[in-house]
């Protein structure tokens, strides 16, 4: 046999076949007897596609070709698709616009306006309203704004109309980052988390909530944990009503509803 430089040998597996062998499963919805997840799939140029199980096993794309569930918020992305009552819901790759997805098999409806240049508006961290009017998500704007002294991209909550029209409704924003808007299930209240540079999220956030009424428009904000020094993750309600998150180094985790006391009724 030949003598051949170390790293230099000939073999018929090759990384790019590896690769195209190995899909990656990422996450996991469950709506009824419905199981979602997204795999990500070297042999169709990487695309991220949605799959859904029924309540037989059976498997089938919820994603035409050509289209891909992923975000570009924050760089790191996630957060790129989410279930509604009926339907669902995905940022596409290509241009960043949120899509919604019919059951009866119907070609994706973008919600959001097509941007100015491409990846300008970012989409992720989606939850469709009690109403199924709203989907309320982060959007990252990188689009230039008259007045801004820098660069950096604008992180906001925004409400998107779920039949396509109108622009986002902007529901909070005031921080160089916002992640996680959740709903009670009542749809009466809205939290989510904020932080600010040089902060990493796992070094100081906060924890906001406020009572959300028809528009929509948020009532008064309280920051109900966390801060600059303390990290608040992993926020959700409970079926209770109770606001939930991981344990910090003061707080339990569980917060009542009613100890947040609005100062608006709720509607």
């Amino acid at each position: 046999m030949p003598t051949l430089p170390f790293g230099s040998w000939p073999s018929p597996i090759s990384a790019s076949l590896v690769a195209s062998g190995t899909v990656g499963l990422e996450s996991v919805a469950v709506r009824g007897d419905e199981l979602f997840w997204s795999e990500r799939r070297p042999t169709e140029d990487g695309r991220v596609a949605l799959v859904r199980s029924d309540a037989d096993g059976v498997q089938s794309d919820v994603l035409p070709p050509g289209f891909s569930a992923r975000s570009r918020v924050h760089e790191y992305g996630g957060g790129a698709w989410w279930l509604g009552h009926r339907a669902s819901y995905f940022v596409n790759w290509d241009d960043q616009r949120i899509y919604r997805v019919h059951p009866d098999g119907a070609d994706p409806e973008p919600l959001t306006p097509e941007p100015p240049h491409r990846h300008a508006w970012r989409f992720a961290d989606g939850i469709e309203s009690a109403d199924g009017r709203w989907v309320i998500c982060v959007r990252e704007d990188h689009t230039e704004r008259p007045g801004r002294e820098t660069n950096e991209p604008i992180n906001e909550i925004v409400a998107v109309a779920t039949d396509g029209n109108g622009e986002p409704v902007v529901l909070a924003g005031n921080a160089d980052f916002v992640a996680a808007p959740r709903l009670s299930p009542d749809g009466r209240w809205l939290s989510w988390v904020r932080w600010n540079h040089p902060q990493m999220p796992w070094d100081g956030t906060e924890l906001c909530a406020a009572p959300i009424f028809d528009g929509p428009r948020l009532g008064n904000v309280q920051v109900v944990a966390g801060n600059p020094n303390e990290s608040v993750i992993g926020p959700g309600w409970h079926s209770d009503g109770r606001l939930i998150l991981a344990p910090t180094q003061t707080d339990s985790g569980i917060f009542d509803r009613g100890s947040l006391a609005p100062k608006s009724s709720l509607t």
